[in-house]
């Protein structure tokens, strides 16, 4: 990794929406730990489903392209009435993502969609939480949203296999030995053949365990959009021509994103849900992701999800949180 180019009040300028896909691609694939929800193929999902529209920037810091931001908006009567929210961006190139940087970031974006009445505004920083980040956004004059910070779960897959599995707890390695000696088959999906099926377990298991997650009209467009690109990933555990668990993953730039999953009782006894997790690490790295985001994690509403996703030793990250 490159040093931050640390230059005092540096010049910042966005460019809007002039990049061709290949191009925003290209620029996007060369960031690490790029979230879901800044993808090209998530914007696109998201568009119809939530009305909104997308804006891709170009980030220059002193005329030099610097990184990537991709905003989500909605206006009505000539945008009198505006909605704007940054989810989990900017992204930044190797030797960006100084506090200089933020703050001249930040000045722009306020620039561009200053506070007023009739203008909601969400920002959600890929920035991690700490006290001189959160000083930053209080000196450029976000306020801070009484919403507790994002958490989540992120596995380096440019660890080669034993290295990951010394990094487990050794209860999670020992599940991972244990189905593998059940005879377990692993069907792999890049088309979307058995999503409804498990779709349709999804549904069922957030009704009766009453747990937030995205919405089934939300997923199956993302499985439209993903799709074409490559970008969509589904593995299913069977024994005995039974389906006992599967798992959903969504691939972005060097980066893949556990969605959702699901395990029968005779899956959870046969530890189906860690194999497909630690067999999909492998099948993504072969595919060139270099960082697997586990997804979010709730101590509170989702403990046992919480401690599942904990013991495959990844690195915990806490987000800055929700600024307006």
């Amino acid at each position: 990794m490159n040093k931050q180019r640390t230059q005092i009040n540096p010049t910042c300028t966005i460019s809007w929406n002039s990049l061709t896909l290949q191009e925003w691609q290209r620029r996007f694939n060369m960031i690490r730990r790029a979230p879901l929800l800044q993808s090209y193929d998530y914007a696109i999902a998201a568009s119809p489903v939530l009305n909104q529209k997308p804006r891709w920037g170009l980030i220059f810091m002193d005329g030099q392209e610097a990184g990537l931001v991709q905003l989500m908006e909605v206006g009505i009567l000539k945008n009198s009435l505006h909605a704007v929210q940054m989810d989990f961006g900017p992204l930044w190139f190797s030797g960006y993502g100084s506090p200089d940087h933020w703050r001249a970031f930040l000045d722009q974006y306020n620039a561009h969609f200053p506070r007023r009445i009739g203008r909601r505004r969400r920002i959600l920083p890929h920035l991690d939480y700490s006290t001189a980040n959160e000083q930053l956004f209080h000196d450029v004059g976000l306020p801070r949203k009484s919403t507790p910070p994002y958490q989540t779960i992120w596995l380096d897959l440019a660890k080669d296999d034993q290295t990951l599995l010394s990094d487990m707890k050794g209860k999670r390695r020992n599940n991972i030995r244990k189905a593998a000696k059940n005879d377990l088959h692993i069907m792999w999906d890049t088309h979307g053949r058995d999503l409804p099926w498990l779709m349709n377990h999804y549904i069922k298991d957030r009704i009766s365990k009453q747990y937030i997650g995205p919405s089934p009209r939300l997923i199956k467009s993302m499985h439209h959009a993903f799709k074409p690109h490559g970008n969509f990933l589904m593995a299913t555990a069977i024994k005995n021509n039974d389906k006992l668990a599967a798992i959903l993953i969504f691939l972005h730039g060097k980066s893949a994103t556990y969605q959702i999953g699901w395990s029968s009782d005779e899956g959870k006894k046969m530890n189906a849900h860690s194999l497909l997790i630690w067999e999909s690490c492998k099948r993504l790295r072969k595919a060139g992701i270099l960082d697997y985001d586990l997804g979010g994690i709730n101590e509170k509403s989702a403990k046992n999800v919480k401690k599942f996703k904990e013991a495959f030793g990844g690195e915990t990250v806490t987000y800055l949180g929700h600024y307006c």
